[in-house]
């Protein structure tokens, strides 16, 4: 049959895999230009508390015990469908970028924990221990859903450390989960507005995560 030699085939498939490896490393240089794999936070850094102590943390319910512990400050909730806010004394001014280090510590892996923000209504960033993240607002027993909880491959599991980065940028908000972008959508709200750390309960009660880092930058 007419046509290329099989020298001449292997040589245009040699070439045309050049040339794919070649576009492939392009997409990747330019994603990490982009900062896709490597995030840029909105300004130097404004605050790194340790959570050491708990000094000037607020609890704004009373369905949650806020304690330090070794290795940061815990946040426990006992009874089933129950949602717990602690408030940092700190405020945040967009543009700014947030992140906070938890762990879920102890309960079932439906447990979430997370960041909120804002107030009237509060938004939350919440991960499970079961590999599941959503995003929400409340205000007061009312909760409306930005992205009802899904599977997310990023988010570790029950005991593993989660880094959760909210950038608030041009009235958006950008959200990654250790790194990875999970969602973005618009944030209205010029600021300055409290933040700090939740821990929900759903049909078994009994979770509790373990805070042990919130880092703020501002100001491009």
């Amino acid at each position: 049959m007419a046509g290329d030699s099989p020298p001449n085939r292997a040589g245009r498939l040699g070439r045309a895999a050049f040339v794919g490896s070649l576009v492939f490393t392009a997409v990747l240089l330019a994603l990490a230009l982009a900062g896709v794999s490597d995030p840029k936070p909105a300004g130097p850094l404004r605050l790194d508390d340790p959570l050491d102590s708990d000094a000037g943390w607020q609890p704004l319910d009373e369905h949650g015990s806020w304690e330090p512990v070794e290795g940061g400050t815990r946040l426990a909730v006992e009874e089933p469908d129950r949602l717990a806010l602690v408030q940092s004394p700190y405020t945040i001014q967009p543009p700014a970028t947030i992140e906070i280090t938890a762990a879920q510590i102890g309960g079932p892996p439906e447990g979430a924990y997370g960041l909120w923000w804002g107030d009237d209504p509060v938004t939350v960033v919440g991960v499970k221990g079961n590999g599941y993240y959503g995003v929400f607002t409340t205000d007061g027993d009312e909760i409306d859903y930005l992205i009802e909880w899904v599977p997310f491959p990023h988010v570790r599991p029950g005991g593993e450390a989660n880094r959760l980065w909210v950038d608030f940028r041009a009235g958006r908000a950008e959200i990654r989960i250790n790194e990875d972008v999970a969602a973005t959508f618009d944030s209205p709200g010029e600021g300055p507005f409290p933040v700090g750390f939740y821990v929900e309960t759903f049909r078994a009660g009994g979770s509790s995560a373990l805070l042990d880092r919130l880092r703020v930058w501002e100001g491009e």
